[in-house]
């Protein structure tokens, strides 16, 4: 069930008005073959899974039962951003830190919090269920840490996250990378956005105590 709040009800009931206003045909020419309509529902994936987004009258399902967006209402309005106005853009070959997207600088302190200070939290001192996390959500593993992995985040768009881990004199430390196409195809905020549901969905795969 969808835990609601205003914060969370007004973003999403404003794109679901909008949401009817669609034009499929415009919304998969303009996202490309990672957006599909089969005439009642969009087709996508989101952070390793798949969804089906029924059209005008809108409904979300996904053959996985728990899959993030079934359950929390802003990864449902991540969603009708995307198609709303999302942008298919090649990866260019680059991977930035946060402070060097648009307007980074000006939200790194929030995205600090909750992303890095969250993912070190989390898991700097769990690789094994970090890593186990993210082949469950299509990851592929990468250099350069003591864990780091790449992950599919939707359409082109991709997210690295990288842990150290703790010792007796350093706390774990995180860093997270977006493809460059963030640059151009989401906002600051909607990418702090993004990797705060890519950490949902990866806290969603350990296990349960």
């Amino acid at each position: 069930m969808l835990r609601k709040n205003k914060k969370e009800e007004m973003p999403f009931a404003y794109y679901l008005a909008k949401y009817a206003g669609l034009d499929p045909a415009e919304v998969t020419a303009r996202l490309g073959e990672d957006v599909t309509f089969d005439g009642e529902a969009f087709g996508l994936s989101f952070l390793g899974r798949p969804y089906r987004l029924a059209w005008p009258d809108y409904a979300i399902e996904s053959p996985d039962a728990a899959a993030l967006a079934l359950r929390k209402m802003p990864a449902q309005t991540f969603l009708l951003r995307y198609l709303e106005r999302g942008q298919q853009i090649p990866f260019g070959g680059a991977w930035l830190n946060f402070r060097q997207l648009p307007w980074g600088e000006v939200y790194v302190k929030t995205f600090s919090g909750r992303c890095l200070g969250r993912a070190a939290g989390v898991f700097g001192n769990a690789l094994p269920a970090f890593s186990d996390a993210c082949r469950a959500l299509g990851g592929a593993p990468i250099p350069g840490a003591d864990a780091g992995f790449e992950l599919p985040v939707i359409g082109p768009y991709r997210i690295r996250i990288l842990l150290w881990a703790g010792d007796d004199e350093f706390p774990a430390s995180a860093q997270i990378l977006y493809s460059d196409q963030f640059t151009c195809g989401f906002t600051a905020e909607d990418s702090v956005v993004a990797a705060e549901l890519l950490l949902d969905s990866l806290c969603g795969q350990l296990p349960r105590k």
